[in-house]
């Protein structure tokens, strides 16, 4: 097999390139002054979301931006969400909470949830925040007005918090080396789009039924003339999306089999070879170490975006491996029909 190494040194040569251009093209966002502030209308879907939402809410209400709506849908939660939204509203009357009574046949939950309350919404912009985010700058809402404008989405990886995220920071690095003309997705935890737009194009409608909606939605506004502008948001705002690397394994299992169907073994394969491999070859052949070290300084590039710590990048290795153990469960779970979150299933 003396024709591997060439080809994976070609792969991750060019992948580290790409990567290394993606690294000094992410910046974040600017902050300008202004006359009028446009109304801003922050849409968050919530189930079971009774110990994410105050941190978040307590998060958003200390942002100098004072011209917004908080609309929060409780998706038929069985904690005390709508004892912690009722709480929120009777605090501050811009924010306001409204009870579901179940998805329509053909949606997925959130995209529900997301897509009602922009028909109530009535700010200029819409920004679409999950429960688990939290806004660490100020002044961020300011920023996404500054660099809001027609036909454009803001968008971005977030700093991860919680359990898992030497798993989670993987998935952001093979992002990072997708090339830029075939590079697409949106955040779905915390993303931007003028009224107008949505109104205009209705992503959530669309993508309806699509568990991985947020990359669903943003190649299809590329492919429709909007500037998808991923920035680092990073430096603005955390996610906790999971407590521990069990809940980390579990959560990405609802959909780490999706973007390769039931190519996702051949899929789970190759990427081990491509990206594990190496780090086991070279204890056998001294050539691998030059991946080995595009890989790991490609990780440590990625992680400085994310502000992730120097622990995630050092797991590298390790993280490689859960994520492509992740994707070989979650296409077992989907075959079985097991696929479920929050307590519903998710059907294929």
């Amino acid at each position: 097999m003396g024709w591997l190494f060439p080809v994976l040194f070609v792969y991750h040569l060019v992948a580290f390139l790409i990567l290394l251009i993606s690294y000094f093209r992410t910046r974040g966002l600017s902050v300008c002054s202004f006359g009028r502030e446009p109304l801003i209308s922050i849409l968050i879907p919530a189930r079971d979301e009774e110990d994410n939402l105050p941190p978040l809410l307590e998060s958003l209400l200390s942002q100098d931006y004072t011209r917004m709506e908080i609309l929060i849908y409780d998706d038929e939660s069985t904690d005390g969400t709508w004892e912690v939204i009722e709480g929120f509203s009777r605090r501050d009357s811009r924010i306001r909470g409204f009870r579901g009574e179940g998805k329509p046949e053909g949606w997925v939950g959130k995209n529900y949830a997301l897509y009602w309350l922009s028909l109530r919404a009535e700010g200029d912009i819409l920004v679409f925040v999950d429960a688990d985010v939290r806004f660490r700058d100020r002044s961020l809402l300011r920023r996404i007005v500054c660099n809001m404008g027609p036909d454009r989405v803001i968008t971005g990886f977030l700093r991860y918090r919680g359990g898992g995220t030497f798993v989670l920071t993987v998935l952001s690095y093979l992002y990072f080396q997708i090339p830029f003309p075939v590079r697409g997705g949106v955040n779905g935890q915390l993303w931007a789009i003028t009224r107008d737009d949505y109104r205009r194009l209705e992503p959530h409608w669309v993508f309806r039924g699509e568990v991985l909606e947020d990359v669903k939605i943003g190649y299809w506004l590329s492919r429709r003339g909007m500037e998808v502008d991923f920035r680092r948001l990073s430096l603005y705002a955390d996610v906790v999306m999971y407590r521990s690397l069990c809940e980390t394994i579990r959560g990405l299992t609802k959909n780490a089999w999706r973007p390769f169907l039931h190519l996702t073994p051949l899929a789970a394969i190759l990427y081990w070879i491509f990206y594990l491999m190496p780090f086991g070859a070279v204890l056998f052949d001294g050539r691998y170490a030059v991946l080995v070290a595009l890989i790991m300084v490609g990780k440590f590039l990625v992680d400085r975006l994310l502000l992730a710590t120097l622990r995630d990048t050092l797991l590298a290795p390790v993280g490689i491996f859960f994520f492509g153990y992740v994707m070989l469960r979650s296409w077992i779970f989907a075959l079985a029909g097991k696929t479920t979150w929050k307590g519903r299933p998710l059907r294929e």
